[in-house]
């Protein structure tokens, strides 16, 4: 490649990182020693490459501190994901999901040793006596009633009040949200969600075409100045959250903040789905929307293959009981009816005993595995500025200067999955942080390989399949 030809190409690699938020406005850039030494150029081509972005006005010198990402945030995001935001999201989601993983600390599920197998065999079996009728038939459009009214109590528990009409049982939460989304949005229309966030929020987005407004966390909270200035300007349809612990920071939404975030989305009319897929793991139950404002403009959604299988489907969502009708009409028409033999098996764990001595017990053991990961990362280098108050998540940042698509590949050529804060971002942002589950974290060489990847291991030679993420043999 000619010389004026890879300083082209650079200048413009630094300007997509920054446009894709791997570089954050504000952040430093690597000194002119240390740009060409990372790109295999001279000095004076890196003192070339740098000129070109300052007088394009991309970055500044900030007098002997060194040059730095120049510009301003924008005082709210209208996003529209960019094609490399899109593939970070991919790659992260495959990852996450590659049997070849020898360590997948990126997951969001819970470790196999967590679950309760037996308990799901002896429910397996209890299920298959079941009448002809449960076993042959389609069954209820709503769901088997049963499971509804046993839902129904449970929830009450956490003060959301509902009667059997205003549930619907879904094969996932995943698929309850979707059946929202059918509902309630339309191409072009604009949704609100935190910034971070689950990745499965803005890849749900996107499938329905419409436009995220982000709204980011300040010291740990919602900015929720942002969020009213916001809903007066841009008249969002829906605010999707994930309530407690929220996916991927952990942070648990206080009463205070819950109050006047209802306050502002009621006042405005936006429609609040409250995801809380994870509320089994909290040892202390905390506030939910639902409890607090009822379930007028809110739907509330939960599932159970998080904490019993990932691969025994079972989810549900509660809302106003015209509501719930016309998801069920819209599941109807999707599916034409639900796997009742998954609900038959719920239905038997639950009432068993078993599914609840397994969660008093798991939640104590998650506890140790958050404490020991959130030691293990600290002494590693990395910063947790947020402590989670319960569930599986930390959110960690490494606060030194790496190349992240060079440690994805070194994490990778170590059989690790890791998953960047980009792929939890709306605004692709978050590009130090790293969201952690903490009980898949332990194994004999876990935090050797983590040290090794983050602390100058550097990756080794890969095979080129043609995705730039090939799999190496596995490291001795």
């Amino acid at each position: 490649m000619r010389k004026d030809s890879k300083i082209r190409t650079l200048a413009q690699k630094i300007i997509e990182d920054i446009s894709n938020g791997l570089r954050p406005v504000g952040a430093k850039l690597p000194s002119l020693r240390q740009f060409a030494k990372e790109y295999g150029i001279s000095k004076s081509s890196a003192v070339d490459i740098y000129e070109r972005l300052v007088a394009e006005e991309v970055i500044e010198v900030l007098g002997t501190a060194g040059f730095f990402v120049k510009g301003s945030k924008e005082p709210f995001l209208l996003l529209e994901p960019s094609k490399a935001m899109e593939e970070s999201w991919r790659a992260a989601f495959t990852r996450s999901r590659q049997l070849s993983m020898t360590y997948q600390p990126n997951g969001g599920w819970l470790d196999r040793d967590l679950l309760p197998l037996e308990g799901l065999r002896l429910a397996l079996r209890e299920a298959s006596r079941a009448s002809p009728a449960d076993l042959l038939d389609y069954g209820d459009p709503l769901g088997h009633l049963p499971l509804r009214a046993l839902l129904v109590e449970r929830l009450a528990r956490l003060g959301i009040e509902m009667r059997t009409d205003g549930l619907l049982i879904a094969d996932s939460a995943s698929m309850a949200l979707d059946l929202l989304c059918r509902w309630k949005l339309r191409p072009g229309d604009r949704v609100l969600m935190d910034d971070p966030t689950s990745f499965d929020f803005t890849g749900l987005a996107k499938l329905h075409g419409v436009e995220v407004l982000g709204i980011p966390f300040v010291d740990g909270k919602r900015d929720l100045a942002l969020l009213r200035r916001l809903v007066e300007e841009q008249r969002p349809a829906m605010y999707l959250i994930a309530p407690a612990p929220q996916n991927p920071t952990g942070h648990v939404l206080s009463p205070p903040e819950a109050f006047e975030l209802l306050s502002i989305l009621r006042s405005a009319g936006v429609f609040i789905v409250e995801d809380d897929v994870y509320s089994d793991l909290e040892s202390k139950p905390s506030v939910r929307l639902a409890a607090l404002a009822g379930l007028d403009g809110i739907a509330y959604i939960g599932g159970f293959s998080k904490v019993v299988s990932g691969g025994l489907r079972c989810g549900y969502v509660c809302a106003e009981p015209e509501i719930i009708s016309e998801l069920g009409h819209v599941l109807t028409m999707a599916s034409f009816g639900l796997n009742t033999m998954t609900s038959l098996v719920i239905y038997k764990l639950l009432t068993s005993g078993v599914y609840r001595r397994n969660v008093d017990a798991m939640r104590g053991i998650i506890r140790g595995r958050r404490t020991e990961a959130m030691e293990q990362l600290r002494h590693l280098g990395f910063e947790i500025p947020l402590e989670p108050e319960g569930g599986i998540f930390i959110w960690a940042r490494w606060p030194h200067a790496f190349d992240l698509d060079r440690t994805m590949k070194a994490a990778l050529s170590r059989r690790l999955s890791l998953s960047p804060g980009t792929a939890f971002s709306p605004s692709g942002g978050f590009a130090e942080y790293f969201r952690f589950n903490c009980t898949l974290m332990h194994g004999e060489h876990f935090y050797d390989r983590l040290r090794d990847v983050f602390n100058g291991g550097g990756p080794p030679p890969l095979t080129d399949c043609g995705n730039g993420w090939a799999t190496p043999p596995e490291p001795a």
